[in-house]
């Protein structure tokens, strides 16, 4: 999966910077999350020493577990072509006890966040959430 941050907006937008709404996705799945930062009209890197978080927790339950989250992210590349990947697994404890019940789907929230130092200011910022839908699978 392949999403860009404006870095102004902090919106969750595809690579070719069209807005996300939604994202839908399969219990037990595991996968990558590549994420690029847009500023302006182009993408550019985040401080040295950035760190991400991703997280997918039950859609509009603030205090809710996470029930799945991406892990560090590794960055690969330099400025324009930094790319920060997360690998997110939806084969957790916490995510299958929403499946308890054999629903068709679940309906989570992914929030990702960065931090990182500009001198002697620690600064965290939080892209706007997106709402998910995480589907039940046949395959097991």
């Amino acid at each position: 999966m392949k999403i860009a941050i404006n870095a102004d907006t902090r919106k969750v937008l595809s690579w070719a910077g069209e807005a996300i709404d939604a994202l839908a996705m399969t219990r037990r799945d595991a996968f990558p999350v590549e994420v690029k930062f847009i500023q302006g009209a182009k993408y550019v890197e985040l401080p040295v020493g950035a760190v991400g978080v991703l997280a997918l927790k039950s859609r509009g339950v603030w205090g809710d577990v996470v029930r799945a989250d991406g892990g560090s992210w590794v960055k690969a590349g330099e400025g324009r072509d930094a790319v920060y990947t997360f690998f997110l697994a939806l084969d957790t404890v916490a995510l299958g006890a929403l499946f308890s019940g054999e629903p068709n789907n679940v309906e989570l929230a992914m929030e990702i966040s960065w931090s990182y130092t500009l001198g002697t200011l620690a600064v965290r910022e939080t892209a706007v959430a997106v709402d998910v839908n995480v589907a039940n699978d046949y395959i097991r």
